[in-house]
Formats: C-alpha cells, structure tokens, sequence
C-alpha cells in the first residue's frame, strides 16, 4: 500500500522523471514478465527493451508487431509449417467407404 501511494505522489503528482529502475520494472511489466523472466534476459537485449519504452502504449504496440511478425516469418521457414498449412489447404481426407 505504501509503495503505491510512493509511486502515485512521486510520477503522477511530482511528475519525477522515471529512474533505471523504474523503467526496468515498468519494460517487465508491460511485457508480462514475472521477476524470474526477466532476470533470465540477457544485458543487451534488457538495454534494447529499456531503449525502447514499451512501458508507453504505442511504443509497446509497435513492439508486439514486430514480434508477430517475426514469429509469422520464423514459422513459414518450418518445414512443419508449411506441411501443416498444405494439409490445412487440402481439406479434410475423404473416405470412400462403398467398396463397388
């Protein structure tokens, strides 16, 4: 209870700037990361989320795209990918079950 009403008087009320750590833990945050996650990111690429401020809206927006897209090109370079969408494509398999 405390902590929070730290917070809201000094960001919300005094608009201090945000510290390092503050912006880490607003980056784990937006991200959905638990504490445990995130130490488990390496230094270079924590330096490159903090670069970015996800912790603002558009920022992490624009961050979740690239991701997908991303993810979207990394999946259709699968060879299980493209066997799963070809199967996709065919249909269901039709059975003929009249022995004429």
């Amino acid at each position: 209870m405390a902590w929070s009403i730290r917070w809201t008087y000094r960001f919300r009320i005094n608009r201090e700037e945000f510290g390092p750590t503050e912006r880490e833990y607003l980056t784990r945050r937006a991200l959905k990361m638990s504490e445990d996650d995130w130490r488990m990111v390496d230094d270079a690429e924590k330096e490159q989320l903090l670069e970015r401020k996800l912790y603002e809206g558009d920022n992490l927006e624009e961050y979740l795209r690239e991701r997908e897209r991303e993810e979207r090109a990394r999946l259709e370079r699968s060879g299980a990918y493209r066997r799963y969408q070809r199967i996709r494509r065919a249909g269901p398999a039709s059975y003929n079950y009249n022995e004429d």
